[in-house]
């Protein structure tokens, strides 16, 4: 463990593959029906989880519902509306990936990230989409930008889900960041500088393949015509 050094904290698990899951054989279905489990090749497998954890480790760490991400046509993903109400339009390389919904964090709270033990070593990765326009996201977005860099185990790109305003039906664009956590391990992410809301987080037994240009964190009126100072959404 000491050779591990990621600022994201990596610290041993103590997962097993979960009994209950398990024991589901031959039955993809309901695998997909219990808490905690998903169809993984051939098997039933406990499935990656994102947890809420609360400042001061009071109470006690929350684990945070997924649904998976399903569903194309013409190769291209068809979520207008996603698996939640405030955020749509995902890429197509999150197809495959768990969705978890985290409307709210607390500042000094933070999320963790489990892997579970596989049958043959590998990877789980973790992804948070994030509202990044300044100067209104500053208000719900954690202070991630500024934590979740490459020296803290974290990559950031431009292609992501979008956050939607839906009173006034306008679409603002969001940065995805992506973590690696091997299998039989957990990760945290830093404490937050302040209250988030909205982060739209994905999980996935395998690593997933992001669009290949990094972004630069754009901090004011997109060229697409999206201008965060002309009206911001969701302010706290």
């Amino acid at each position: 463990m000491s050779t591990m050094r990621m600022t994201v904290m990596l610290s041993m698990a103590a997962l097993s593959a979960g009994a209950s899951c398990g024991s589901i054989v031959g039955q993809p279905l309901l695998c997909a029906e219990v808490p905690g489990c998903m169809v993984y090749g051939m098997d039933c497998v406990e499935a990656p989880s994102v947890w809420l954890q609360h400042p001061n480790g009071s109470p006690a760490d929350e684990q945070v519902h997924g649904d998976p991400v399903a569903g194309s046509s013409g190769g291209r993903w068809t979520f207008n509306v996603g698996p939640s109400e405030w955020v749509e339009k995902f890429p197509e390389f999150l197809g495959k990936t768990t969705f978890h919904s985290v409307t709210a964090v607390e500042a000094q709270g933070g999320l963790r990230f489990v892997c579970p033990e596989k049958e043959m070593p590998g990877q789980c990765d973790f992804l948070i989409a994030v509202f990044t326009c300044a100067p209104c996201s500053d208000s719900i977005n954690g202070g991630l930008p500024k934590l979740l860099t490459v020296s803290h185990g974290w990559e950031a790109r431009s292609c992501a889900p979008v956050l939607r305003e839906v009173d006034y039906a306008e679409d603002f664009k969001m940065t995805l960041f992506r973590t690696s956590v091997p299998s039989g391990y957990s990760a945290e992410t830093p404490r937050f500088l302040k209250d988030a809301h909205f982060l739209a987080v994905f999980s996935s037994m395998e690593p997933v393949d992001l669009c290949p240009v990094p972004t630069t964190r754009p901090r004011g009126p997109f060229p697409d015509g999206h201008h965060c100072t002309r009206r911001c959404p969701f302010e706290f």
